[in-house]
């Protein structure tokens, strides 16, 4: 079933805010209680058709099918780069104007970081996708602000599709699907945003995990009319913990497929590939045994721009190192990354310990992820202004700078989300400019407010068109 795009207005976080609606409350019923100051993701449909709920590679081989269906493969991670992408580590900054008369948005970068491999894609010198693994907390993960430079990107240099989905978690949106989850599901870790390590760790690149555990458990993704330029390529990631699991993946009107844990179960991620029809569909469910569900990535047939998009709510840069090291480098390696953007702060001004823990852990993130991808081009990308938190001495400017310092010194270019804000004091100017861009929750945007953000960084990472 094909869908288009959602229009409706809200944001991530506890508070939910239209400014024809007001404001409603909502709680994650799955989530445990954390001490992180930005609340788990919480989506509704304010106005209409929002859509909501919208490692170790090993062989899969469908042991039963009920008929004749859509043709599966499996494909072995490789690793590409472009060391051109990688270039200026200084702050790149500038307000962004408001209606209440902030300056205007500042000249973009001289030679942006992304545009030479966006350039190759578009004049044909480049035959494959480009892909970006986008990493963050709240902000990233409503996919307002992120589907902004996806819709941008892919109308200037192709639609590659919609990236990373997310599988069994609830409630969750993104821009180019909707993603329908019932039942009972387990998430794991419950607190996704600790920097504890959970379990074993092993949560791919998507930093948690879904297992169905009621009989009825059946999660369906459909496309929008937009998702993809060509046709739809899917490849889910999954594990069987034991022999006796299986699951029924259902594509498009073809007849399911039946996959189970005989030819392969245990630790390591495990990955079925198939081809769909454009504006498609694709479901999964009569799950029996362990089964556990790690993500869908969706790409298009033909080449373009892929933004996979891998927020969490409450998470700081620290989240990301308690994950497994091998399966998540395993599962980066599949994504095939130009470009990685670490979009983290806002949570880290709230916390009481010292901001020069920080370019520590951000060396320790992008070495892993470096040690897969050697020459993928990194973007550090700090906190947007924060009431309370900002000013001369306050915890949001204390954070830029020591991201600016950690980008300069591993070649990453940094911007600073408070500076294209406007500074100290910004948030409250958005949150009183007409239409308001800023939620009253004092943490969060409007969708209005990311789509602005995420202009302003299209501009300055790409360029003008």
């Amino acid at each position: 079933m094909s869908r288009s795009p959602p229009s409706g207005h809200g944001t991530a976080g506890e508070l939910l805010r239209s400014p024809a609606k007001g404001s409603k409350l909502l709680r994650d019923p799955m989530s445990e209680p954390t001490r992180d100051p930005l609340p788990e993701l919480a989506l509704a449909l304010l106005l209409a058709t929002v859509a909501v709920t919208c490692a170790t590679t090993g062989e899969v081989v469908p042991l039963g099918r009920d008929s004749a269906a859509p043709a599966s493969r499996v494909s072995s991670p490789s690793v590409v780069g472009d060391p051109s992408a990688l270039l200026d580590g200084a702050p790149m900054a500038g307000p962004v104007a408001t209606d209440d008369g902030a300056d205007d948005m500042a000249g973009t970068v001289a030679a942006p970081p992304w545009r030479a491999t966006l350039d190759a894609l578009a004049n044909g010198a480049r035959d494959e996708s480009v892909h970006l693994v986008w990493l963050g907390d709240s902000h990233t993960a409503a996919d307002f602000w992120t589907h902004t430079v996806r819709e941008e990107v892919q109308t200037r240099y192709g639609n590659g599709g919609p990236g990373f989905l997310r599988l069994g978690i609830s409630p969750y949106r993104h821009g180019r699907a909707k993603v329908v989850t019932s039942g009972r599901w387990r998430r794991t870790p419950t607190a996704p945003a600790r920097a504890a390590v959970t379990d074993d760790g092993v949560f791919g690149i998507g930093g948690m995990r879904a297992e169905p555990v009621s009989a009825d458990a059946r999660v369906t993704v459909e496309l929008h009319t937009t998702a993809v330029g060509g046709e739809p390529r899917w490849d889910i990631a999954f594990r069987f913990r034991t022999a006796a699991a299986s699951f029924a993946v259902t594509v498009d009107d073809e007849a399911p497929i039946v996959v189970d844990g005989r030819d392969g179960h245990g630790p390591e991620i495990r990955h079925l590939e198939l081809a769909g029809k454009h504006g498609g569909e694709l479901s999964l469910g009569r799950f029996t045994g362990r089964v556990e569900l790690f993500g869908l990535t969706v790409e298009s047939s033909t080449p373009g721009v892929v933004l996979d998009t891998i927020g969490i709510d409450g998470a700081r840069i620290a989240t990301l190192l308690a994950w497994d090291e091998g399966s998540f480098r395993a599962e980066l390696a599949r994504r095939r990354p130009d470009f990685v953007v670490l979009a983290f702060g806002t949570n880290e001004a709230f916390a009481e310990e010292d901001v020069e823990r920080y370019p520590g852990q951000y060396a320790q993130v992008i070495a892993r992820i470096r040690a897969v991808v050697p020459d993928v081009g990194c973007v550090i990308i700090g906190p947007t202004d924060v009431p309370g938190r900002d000013g001369p001495d306050g915890r949001v400017t204390a954070i830029d700078r020591v991201q600016a310092r950690a980008a300069e010194s591993e070649g990453c270019a940094f911007v600073s989300l408070h500076s294209l804000m406007g500074g100290d004091g910004s948030f409250a100017r958005w949150a009183r400019s007409s239409p308001p861009l800023a939620a009253e929750d004092g943490v969060h945007l409007l969708n209005a407010g990311y789509e602005r953000l995420g202009s302003a960084l299209v501009e300055r990472l790409v360029g003008a068109e």
